[in-house]
């Protein structure tokens, strides 16, 4: 880990327990860097948070720190306009009796120390089986929709992206991963049953475990792996104190992805300030594959792949090769087998 990604782990653990970052004093270009790297991990704003509470000498020059200030509004805007779009979808198609489930990382946004500062690029909606229903309503009603992809509609809503999903996880192939679909839906009935709210936010449970399993696939099957953010997000998740954590760790085992979960929370314990306590039910990874893991959510870069031509599954396999040995204790299986040849 080099200095610029220590300190930002330094600032993320000082904006989540609010604290005052113990971090190193960096010259100007450091600074740049690190507001560059903030930017490509998607966590901005958060760190914005914990520089506010520096005393002046480590704070960043002025230019960069309003620059910085500016970064964290925008992403504040951001988020109402999403909240905005939100209630112009339920506005019309709550004549029809329907309604929504926020999920994915926007339904996350309120165990944030600051909700408005976690970015979202788009929002994730679910609608209990009437997803077809709400295209139609909403591309009567003048939004823009587009179809290209079988898993989710994208509706843009003045400027908004808002995917309405047909279902939680795309599992055509794999028989855990339907079962874990039964799971998600079911917990989605019995969140709509206990709540007269119109725009739901899910189970704790429910929403833990799709974290999970939406998490190691984007490390698993995404070739750009996964953000600070979604350490973010599970360090968010697990201090709110909303999970019955016997039961998920009962749920991590039986839905295997308990080896996952570990990974994320060790490194969460270690590196934002999670309570050790955690370690107990997520027991500590072996250390090779922790440190490979670490290295692929550090290194990472926005690299848009060639999905489903015959570039995309070899820039796919180089990586899979690569890092082999922490796939298949992540994900339990032979993941070159899997991916090319069980299907």
């Amino acid at each position: 880990m080099d200095k610029i990604q220590k300190n930002i782990f330094s600032l993320l653990k000082s904006a989540f327990s609010g604290s005052v970052s113990d971090m190193d004093k960096l010259s100007a270009e450091e600074w740049e860097r690190l507001y560059d790297y903030s930017k490509d991990q998607s966590v901005t704003a958060v760190c914005y948070e914990a520089i506010t509470m520096l005393p002046e000498e480590l704070q960043p020059p002025r230019p960069l720190l309003f620059q910085w200030a500016m970064f964290s509004k925008k992403t504040e805007n951001a988020m109402a306009m999403q909240k905005q779009a939100v209630s112009k979808i339920l506005q019309i198609v709550d004549t029809e009796g329907i309604r929504l489930q926020i999920i994915k990382g926007f339904s996350l946004a309120k165990h944030y120390p600051k909700p408005n500062h976690r970015f979202s690029g788009d929002v994730d909606i679910y609608c209990f089986g009437d997803s077809e229903k709400v295209d139609k309503l909403m591309e009567k009603n003048g939004a823009e929709i587009n179809y290209s992809n079988s898993r989710h509609s994208m509706i843009n809503v003045d400027g908004v992206k808002i995917e309405n999903h047909r279902y939680f996880l795309y599992a055509r192939h794999d028989a855990e991963e339907k079962e874990l679909e039964v799971f998600l839906q079911n917990e989605a009935e019995i969140c709509r049953k206990r709540s007269d709210k119109k725009v739901l936010s899910g189970t704790p449970i429910g929403n833990a475990v799709f974290f999970l399993k939406h998490a190691e696939k984007d490390f698993v099957f995404n070739r750009q792996n996964i953000k600070l953010r979604m350490l973010c997000d599970w360090t968010a998740l697990l201090k709110s104190g909303e999970l019955d954590y016997e039961e998920l760790n009962h749920i991590k085992k039986e839905k295997t992805i308990d080896r996952f979960a570990d990974a994320i929370t060790t490194i969460c314990v270690n590196l934002l300030g999670l309570s050790p306590v955690f370690l107990d039910m997520f027991p500590s990874v072996d250390k090779k594959v922790l440190d490979d893991f670490m290295k692929m959510i550090l290194d990472y870069q926005h690299q848009v792949e060639a999905r489903g031509t015959f570039k995309g599954k070899i820039q796919r396999l180089f990586k899979y090769i690569k890092h082999y040995k922490t796939y298949k204790y992540i994900f339990g299986k032979n993941i070159i087998n899997w991916y090319y040849f069980s299907k």
